[in-house]
Parts: C-alpha cells; sequence; structure tokens
C-alpha cells in the first residue's frame, strides 16, 4: 500500500498539529487522506466522523472500507460539491494539499461555505524558503525529488506574507499559526551550513523562518480577537555554556546551561560554586565567538585567570574559530558562593579569511609584548654536557614530547620544527636548546596551544607549544634536542631530520603526521618510530634460516618501465639484487619509453644478471599494458608487483617465503610500506590492518608490496586497462575475490618513492585515478551481484558503498542508561531520525517522566537490555545511551546500510564527546596489558585518523554497546549480552560471539556520528576484564584485524 506507515501524532509533527486541533465527536472533512492513517486516528481514537475526497484510486477504495463516507475524484472540479452539497463540517483538512494544485485560493473558496459556524480549516504547507532549499540556490542547484520540501509534484508555493494575502483574499481569519521545525542537514535535502561562504553563514542561521519546515494554520471565516501566532525559534538561538568544576582529580563536576540569546531567556543566571573549588573551566562556544560577558561575586567583578581569547575589550571577548573558547578562574574568593553571570553574543560562528587576518594580527601583536622572555637565538656547537642522554622509555617516563610536523625550506636553507611538550612531573612547559654536529643558529618561540591544555588537562596561562627555527647546512643529520623542565631535570634527545623540500610545492607538507593521524595518533612519532617498529635486520641469521626452507618457490617481480630516471631504476633494480632470498626473477617491460637510454640499460641488467628478463613493448600503452607485457615472460610460482622507482627492503621476499613455509595455503599476500624522498630519507609508516574486506570497499589500502599464487593470477587476469589510473585496486578486488587465503606480513618491506607529480607526495596529482577507482568498485559490486551505487567520498582516494534494498525493515531503537533531560534527547532522537519504519524502545518505569505522545515510543516491563532486545518487535535493533545525540538525521539509514549486508553482524557508529574529540571508533583487545585499547581516543572527531581509521568504515574486533544495531534473529541465536561484565566489556563479549559463533562481521560506520550533548548518566558498572578472558580462549580473542606492529 502506498505511504504504508504509522500514524504520528506527536505535536512537534504536522499531522500531530491538525490532530490536536480537532475536538472529539467533530464532522471532518478531509482532502487527500493518503492511506487514511489520520482518517482512522481521528475516527477510532477522537471519535470523529470523518469524509474524504481522494484522487488515488487504490488509496480511494482502501480508506473507504473505515472512512463515513466519501468521494472519488479530483479536488479542482466541481463534482465533490454536489456531491456533499447541504453538509457543513466542523473541520475540513488539507495536509500537505493545497501545494499539489494549481489553484489553492479557488479551492479555500470553494469549500469555505461547507464550514459550520464555528468550523475551521486546517492546512498544512511545505516551507519552499527553508535554509536547506535556499542554500542550494545560492549555489545555483535545484534538484527536484519524489517527496519532501522539492516534490517534483508541487505547483504552489507561499510564504507567510503570500499565505495572509490568500486568506485575506477569500475571507479566512487566522486561529492559530504554528510551524515545524527542522534544521539544515537534518531533512531529505543535503545541503549543509558548510555549503556557504563563511561570510553568509550566520546571517543564513539568524533568519526567523530558516528552519520552518511546514506552516500550521487554523482559519475561521469568522474574525478572531486573539489568534494565537508562534513565533519560530531558530536553534541558532539557543547558546549552550558548558562549565567544568575542578576541585581536584578526583572529583570533577560538568554541566550545562542554556540560554536564549534572542529572546533573552537565561541570558543572566547564577552559579553556586562549590566550597573545595580549584579551577572553574568555562567554555562559551565550541566555535568562534564574540560574547559580552560579565561575572560577579559577592558584588565583585570577576575577571578570568586565564583564556585563549584573541582579544579582551573591557567585557567582550574575541575567540578564534580554530581552537574551542574557554575561561578560567583561579581566584579562591568564589569558593562556597553564588555567582552571577550574563552572556550575550554579538557572533558565533566561523570567521572569514579576512577576519582571520585581524586575528593573526592581534596574535602576532601579543607575542611580540612576549617576545623578549619567549624567544632566544644563540649558536651552538656539539652537544653539551649538561644534559643527561637517556633512553626513550626513560625520556617518556620524563617529558611528554610530540612533533606536529618538521619542514625544510631550501632557498633559506632553514628547518622549522613544530610541536609541544610538558613535563609530566609538574604539568609545566619544557624549554629547548639545540645542538648539532656542527655549529647552527636557532631560534625558539613558544606557542599557546589550547587543544593541549584541554586535551591533558594542564596550566591555562602556560605556552605549551614550541616553534624551532634552526639555519643549517642541507646535509645536517641530526638535531639534538636539550630539554629542561621547570624543577631542574635536563635531558637530551636525538631526533633525525628528514631532507624536505620547499612547501607549497610538490611536496605539501608530506610530513604532516596530524593530517594523516590526529594529534594523539601522532604522539610521539618521530621519537618512536625506529626504536619501538623497525626491528634491526640480521642478514646472517636470515640467509641461514633461508638455508632451513624445505620450500623455496622463485617469485617473480613484474616491473613496468617508462622513461624513468636512471638512478631510481637503478635504485629498484639494485632493491632486488640485494634480497636476502635468491630464488627471484625480475621482468622488466619497457612501454615504448621516448628518451634513448633506456634500451641500453636495461639491456645492461639482463646482460649481467640472468634473473632479470626484459620485454620492449613496439609501442606506448599504459602502466596497465606494460605490467601485462611484464607478466607474459614471468615463470615464478608467485608473482609480484613493483613501481619502476620503488624499492624492496633486502629482507622483502625473505618474508614472503617464510610465511609461505608456515602455510603454504596463501596465495595472496600484501605488506606494509612507507614513502622515501629523493635523497633516501624514510617517512610516513603506513603499518596496515590485516585482510579487512570492509575497508578495502572503501580504500585501496593494500596498494604496495603485492604477492600472488600463480593460480589466481591465472584466474583472476592481469591488469584491466579499462581501470586505467586505479589498475591496482581494480587488480587486487579481482585477486582477492579468488583468493582462498590472504596473508599480510607486516613490516616496511616497500618503500614508494616521492618525486615530482607522484601520488606518493600529492595525491591530487591523479584525480583521474579516483574516478576510475569508483568505476573498479562499482564493477567489483556488478561482478559479486551486490546491488549497490558506489560514489567518491569526501577523502582523496576513498569511496562510499550505498547498497540497494527491497524492504526497510522495522528497527527497535533500545534507549539505555539515563540523562539529565530524557524529555529533550527524545525529542532529538525523533528529529533527527528519518529512517521510517522504526520504534525506540523505553523501560516501563520511565513513562511517567517522558512527556512525549509520539506512537514512536513504546514500552516494556523489562529493565534490562537483553530483556527489552526479546520484547522488541523489530527485525534489526539498536543499542543507544541516553545522551548520545546523531549530528545528521541519517544516521540510521547509514547504519542500516551496512548492518543488512549478508556477513554484518554488528554496526556501531562513531563517538565523540561533547567536544567533538573521539571517544569511541571500535576497540580492540589488548591481552599482553590485559584492557581493552580504544584507538584514536581523543582524537579532533573531525580528522582522518590513522590513515582513514576515523574517517572511514572498517571491520573492527569489537562495538561499544553504547551504539550497535544488529539483527534480533543473530541476537537470539547467541547467548547475549552480559551486562555483569559492566561497560565496553559487555559490548566486547557480545562482538565475540558473533564473529566466533556465527562468523559474523563487525563494522564501523564512519558516517553515523554521535555527540554526547547531554551529561549521561550510566548505571552500567566498570567493566571486569578477568571475567571477560574467563569466557573465550586467547585464540578467539585475539583482534585478527590488528597490526602487530601498529602505533
Amino acid at each position: 500500500m502506498k505511504y504504508d506507515f504509522e500514524m504520528e501524532v506527536d505535536e512537534s509533527t504536522s499531522v500531530g498539529k491538525i490532530v490536536a486541533q480537532i475536538k472529539e465527536n467533530s464532522n471532518v472533512l478531509e482532502f487527500g487522506p493518503g492511506n487514511g492513517r489520520m482518517t482512522k486516528y481521528l475516527m477510532e481514537e477522537k471519535h470523529c466522523s470523518v469524509s474524504i475526497v481522494e484522487l488515488d484510486k487504490e488509496l480511494f477504495d482502501h480508506v473507504s472500507e473505515f472512512a463515513t463516507d466519501g468521494f472519488y475524484g479530483n479536488i479542482d472540479e466541481e463534482a465533490w460539491i454536489n456531491y456533499f452539497e447541504g453538509q457543513t463540517f466542523d473541520y475540513i483538512i488539507f495536509a500537505d494539499v493545497l501545494e499539489h494544485l494549481m489553484d489553492p485560493k479557488s479551492a479555500l473558496k470553494k469549500v469555505k461555505p461547507f464550514l459550520s459556524e464555528e468550523g475551521q480549516i486546517l492546512i498544512t504547507f511545505p516551507n519552499l524558503a527553508h535554509n536547506s532549499v535556499l542554500i542550494d540556490l545560492f549555489n545555483n542547484k535545484l534538484d527536484w525529488r519524489e517527496t519532501g520540501l522539492l516534490d517534483a509534484t508541487h505547483k504552489s508555493f507561499f510564504v507567510q506574507s503570500g499565505f495572509e494575502k490568500v486568506f485575506e483574499e477569500v475571507g479566512l481569519f487566522i486561529v492559530k499559526e504554528d510551524f515545524t521545525i527542522n534544521q539544515v542537514g537534518y531533512n531529505e535535502l543535503d545541503s549543509t551550513y558548510e555549503d556557504l561562504p563563511v561570510e553568509a553563514r550566520a546571517a543564513f542561521k539568524a533568519r526567523p523562518f530558516g528552519e520552518v519546515y511546514q506552516y500550521f494554520y487554523a482559519l475561521s471565516a469568522k474574525a478572531v480577537d486573539n489568534p494565537i501566532r508562534i513565533i519560530p525559534e531558530n536553534s541558532s538561538y539557543s547558546k549552550n555554556i558548558h562549565f567544568l568544576y575542578d576541585c581536584g582529580e578526583e572529583e570533577q563536576t560538568e554541566f550545562d546551561i542554556q540560554i536564549n540569546n534572542v529572546t533573552g531567556e537565561n541570558k543572566t543566571f547564577t552559579i553556586d560554586i562549590p566550597k573545595n573549588i580549584k579551577l572553574l573551566k568555562i567554555f562559551p562556544s565550541m566555535t568562534g565567538a564574540v560574547v559580552d560577558i560579565s561575572m560577579t561575586s559577592s558584588d565583585v567583578e570577576i575577571k578570568p585567570s586565564a583564556t585563549n581569547a584573541v582579544y579582551v575589550k573591557e567585557n567582550r571577548y574575541f575567540f578564534s574559530d580554530d581552537q574551542v573558547p574557554v575561561m578560567e578562574i583561579d581566584d579562591k574568593t568564589i569558593a562556597g558562593k553564588p555567582m552571577t553571570l550574563s552572556f550575550d553574543y554579538r557572533y558565533e560562528g566561523e570567521f572569514s579569511e579576512i577576519v582571520h587576518e585581524l586575528i593573526d594580527y592581534a596574535i602576532e601583536k601579543r607575542d611580540e609584548q612576549n617576545e623578549l622572555k619567549n624567544k632566544k637565538s644563540m649558536v651552538r656547537g656539539k652537544q653539551m654536557s649538561k644534559y643527561k642522554k637517556v633512553s626513550i622509555s626513560k625520556f617518556d617516563s620524563f617529558v611528554s614530547l610530540n612533533i606536529d610536523d618538521i619542514v625544510r625550506h631550501v632557498e633559506e636553507k632553514k628547518t622549522v620544527i613544530r610541536g609541544w611538550a610538558y613535563s609530566r612531573e609538574d604539568k609545566l612547559p619544557v624549554t629547548f636548546e639545540v645542538t648539532a654536529e656542527s655549529a647552527i643558529e636557532y631560534a625558539v618561540t613558544t606557542e599557546y596551544r589550547r587543544d593541549v591544555i584541554d586535551m591533558f588537562e594542564l596550566k591555562g596561562d602556560q605556552d605549551y607549544g614550541f616553534e624551532i627555527e634552526v639555519k643549517d647546512p642541507e646535509d645536517q643529520p641530526t638535531y639534538i634536542l636539550n630539554v629542561a623542565a621547570n624543577n631542574g631535570r635536563k635531558l637530551q634527545y636525538r631526533l633525525e631530520k628528514p631532507n624536505m623540500v620547499q612547501p607549497g610545492g610538490k611536496v605539501q607538507r608530506a610530513l604532516r603526521s596530524i593530517q594523516t593521524r590526529g594529534l594523539v595518533g601522532s604522539m610521539k612519532w618521530y621519537f618512536k618510530r625506529q626504536e619501538q617498529l623497525e626491528t634491526p635486520v640480521d642478514a646472517t641469521a636470515i640467509l641461514e634460516e633461508i638455508k632451513t626452507f624445505t620450500y623455496q618457490p622463485k617469485i617473480s617481480v613484474a616491473v613496468p618501465v617508462y622513461n624513468v630516471e636512471e638512478k631510481w631504476l637503478d635504485a629498484c633494480v639494485s632493491s632486488l639484487q640485494n634480497q636476502y632470498y635468491e630464488n627471484w626473477e625480475l621482468c622488466l617491460a619497457d612501454d615504448a619509453s621516448p628518451s634513448a637510454y633506456i634500451k641500453p640499460l636495461l639491456k645492461k641488467y639482463a646482460d649481467a644478471d640472468d634473473r632479470i628478463k626484459v620485454i620492449y613493448r613496439e609501442e606506448n600503452g599504459h602502466i596497465s599494458e606494460a605490467t601485462n607485457s611484464a607478466l607474459t615472460i614471468a615463470t615464478g610460482e608467485y608473482i609480484g608487483f613493483m613501481d619502476n622507482d620503488d624499492e624492496l627492503a633486502p629482507q622483502a621476499l625473505y618474508e614472503v617465503v617464510k610465511a609461505l613455509n608456515e602455510d603454504q595455503t596463501i596465495d595472496f599476500i600484501y605488506t606494509d610500506e612507507d614513502k622515501v624522498t629523493e635523497s633516501g630519507k624514510r617517512f610516513n609508516a603506513f603499518y596496515k590492518s590485516k585482510w579487512n574486506p570492509e575497508l578495502i570497499l572503501n580504500h585501496n589500502y593494500i596498494t604496495h608490496f603485492v604477492v600472488v599464487k600463480r593460480s589466481v593470477l591465472e584466474k583472476t587476469g592481469g591488469l584491466n586497462t579499462e581501470f586505467n589510473g586505479a589498475q591496482d585496486y581494480d587488480f587486487v578486488l579481482r585477486a582477492t575475490e579468488n583468493a582462498e587465503n590472504i596473508a599480510h606480513i607486516p613490516g616496511m618491506m616497500y618503500h614508494w618513492r616521492a618525486i615530482e607529480s607522484s601520488t606518493a607526495l600529492n595525491p591530487e596529482s591523479k584525480g583521474y585515478a579516483y574516478v576510475a577507482g569508483q568505476k573498479a568498485l562499482q564493477a567489483a559490486m556488478d561482478r559479486r551481484g551486490i546491488k549497490a551505487n558506489v560514489e567518491i567520498a569526501e577523502f582523496y582516494g576513498s569511496y562510499k558503498v550505498n547498497y540497494t534494498y527491497e524492504t526497510v525493515p522495522k528497527v527497535s531503537v533500545i534507549i539505555t542508561n539515563d540523562t539529565a533531560d530524557i524529555n529533550d534527547y527524545l525529542k532529538k532522537i525523533l528529529e533527527k531520525t528519518i529512517y521510517e519504519n522504526y520504534e525506540i524502545i523505553l523501560p516501563e518505569a520511565l513513562k511517567s517522566s517522558v512527556q512525549s505522545t509520539s506512537n514512536k515510543l513504546v514500552y516494556h516491563e523489562g529493565q534490562t537490555r537483553d530483556a527489552l532486545i526479546k520484547a522488541s518487535s523489530g527485525e534489526y535493533i539498536v543499542l543507544l545511551d541516553a545522551g548520545l545525540v546523531p549530528t545528521k538525521s541519517n544516521w540510521l539509514l547509514e547504519m542500516m546500510n551496512m548492518a543488512q549486508q549478508p556477513s554484518s553482524g554488528i554496526v556501531m557508529g562513531r563517538i565523540v564527546d561533547y567536544r567533538y574529540r573521539i571517544e569511541n571508533v571500535g576497540m580492540s583487545i589488548d591481552l599482553e596489558k590485559k584492557r581493552l585499547q580504544y584507538p584514536e581516543e581523543g582524537t579532533p572527531g573531525k580528522s582522518l585518523g590513522y590513515y582513514y581509521r576515523i574517517a572511514l568504515p572498517r571491520n573492527i574486533q569489537a562495538a561499544s554497546e553504547r551504539c550497535m544495531v544488529f539483527r534480533k534473529a543473530d541476537y537470539l541465536a547467541v547467548s547475549g549480552i552480559d551486562e555483569g561484565l559492566g561497560k565496553d566489556l559487555m559490548g566486547t563479549d557480545l562482538s565475540l560471539q558473533f564473529a566466533n559463533k556465527l562468523d559474523k562481521t563487525v563494522i564501523y560506520c564512519s558516517y553515523a556520528i554521535f555527540k554526547a550533548d547531554e551529561k549521561i548518566k550510566s548505571i552500567d558498572k566498570k567493566g571486569n576484564f578477568k571475567e571477560l578472558v574467563s569466557k573465550w580462549s586467547e585464540a578467539e580473542m585475539m583482534d585478527k584485524y590488528r597490526n602487530p606492529k601498529r602505533l
């Protein structure tokens, strides 16, 4: 049946407003009843007589089965008038109908005579001037749709003034005017405020009718003395101020206060300061803001002891949008007293580039005032004896130090090192002196880093950031950082300096670890990567071990060659000749290179080493054709793939054969990789996930070094020229479909050369490749018989798979734990869920405190998650902690997009805290340390994470019960959720059940983001790891996706 969904009577909806306006036992005429949901409700619940007029024959026949009376025909025609002649009605309903008519005014004139003396015409009508529509129009976009604001069948459009004019002309008077509200980004349109220029966003957000989704009018034929006319309030009117009482490590209290900056409600308020307060933190916003703030205690004005406002004038504070605004007060006189605060927001939002220039100027002037105390220049030679050299672990126990980036400026002959640091002992900043093997000149400038202060709860008035500018020769290999803490401790650390080229050119700061790992993910990267991750290679031991291998297959390495510089091809060939494992052959295919030196060079290689073969193509094709040519001369049992300017680590083939000796069923192998500069410096180590079938559908994380068994190659075929630019991605997708056993070898076995125009340096240099990748992935979906549409995702080299399903299964959303305001939370969930077929399950005990009358709410006696799951009627179950609010209304659509795949077991979303930092994007069991690991915890929520670990969906070992979806049938097939295990461990245990008992996957859905906007009241007990360990074997608890060498 068309439009077959349940009746929603909550008064926040348009139908709910109509139903609330109608009195019991009324006589009603309803135009366009659809599937009769409101007709039936009015008759059964309000005991009304309801007659209908409907044009759709199928719907008319259906509704006529229970309606009091009905007419099948067109509203615009006269026949219905004759049919109902002589009758009057208490209410005449046009629920989202008038916009489908060519002449709504004429329709209102026709129905007016049918009103009873006190009768009312009830109208709901979409607002074409909603900000979602206007944003698209601003960007020259207008896409008509099947439903919603831009329904292609709409013929008439009005805004408030237009309605008033029509009503006046018809002789109708407004009894009540109301609206339904829907924020931008939470409806069927994809537009967001980010689609506007920064300068226009605040003006759009301030539009009084900008978030009005539908108008509601109750009209009378008689004049009304005191009509009810609701004034719409945009979400931007409401401002949230976050407070933190710091009374010591064991006692911290956080709470929010909301004010209405337009109506003035609560703009002045009082808070009670605890007697044992040590520090009061106030967060006026989560973005840039200009706010007038006044604070008094005992009639004495209070000023902040620290703030990251870029400029303060009297009581007006200017906060930039690149940090979370904060004020700190450590004034002991406020302890135990009430404190009165007043807030008036002059502006809130992001700032334009021009304003940022002014902000930068203000910061520059402020810094100039502190330059004498914060900056020093000097010349230093070799190491100074007063600083103590210690091991990495020892250094890390005393000092927390992070390098954000190192950039080499070639023309200026200088290197700039940026980062932050503090002493773990007193949480104060440290100072730096820099030495090197030869004399250098350097300058150290400190910076205010609010992000670091917030993350590690450091002192708000200290500068923890630093910038070290070193003027030195190009060949300076290392620096010695001499670090002095405030308590007198002096330590020394050796820092290797990558040889970078001019920023803004071909590199674009290739070493920007923050960009790929996030703030926490990049911690200690430069200092620990060699010691912790790069195990020294014992060549003698490897050569001895190779002699013991019972299986020593020949490995052919296919390399397409085209116009490569001799030095890079030399490096490539030499890396094969330097392999510890010697049973290999190198298959070089020249793709008709125009450079005269290529053919003689290739011949020289082949003449010097009989393991090197060369084939010459007569005409230039592409990397795919050239690789395929190389494959024609390959005779090995296994075939590897390489580019002509890259290098293999000397142990690479040894590691491959070692894995094959341990398991000869392996038929597809890939390794970790890093990048190497033109001078041979290695950087951007990529420690990959073990085989991750979900991640490969979003991003080609496998890339290099790939080795496949000949049988897989023969079944798969070579590279496909149809997907040139993404031929490697297409091959990986096809080969892994045919492989029986996919293995990952951890460690840097492949070094990807970062040279001019290489995607190793600049992924944007091969934009066409991403389109080819989209086509390759779509072809994989078609080949596998999976109905889906593939689109290019937001980030370079990534994709999004939108699956197509025949049905929309019912979902039961079970709200767990509690929050400070359950009614406000439920309102947000109802408003921010566009998935239609769902119910919200609540414990019966909450019924008395819930104000909403939405029929989406269902109550059950059960108190535990298990009881509520079993009592629910949905085919799928969502467990969702109260207080986790979806940031987008399509959250359930995105989770169900993955949950309905046959192999899917549990799908979880991205959980961020109120400051938009990562709380949970999946968990991993650390058996060695007997705890759960939370990758990316504390990282800014909008960052990519370590190689897309935050930004893209992937398979994970365990999901949190705070936010997960699964099939009810799967749940009933296992033992169920064990709340006795405590927070997160119960979700881990359920994940292990789905994986080990049902062979189902657990997936992280990056597109469903939940923000902890509320202060969650968790009733779950602390996790008991020992109890979890007692339930599972060590093999069952191994994370099969985890790289043992990962950060």
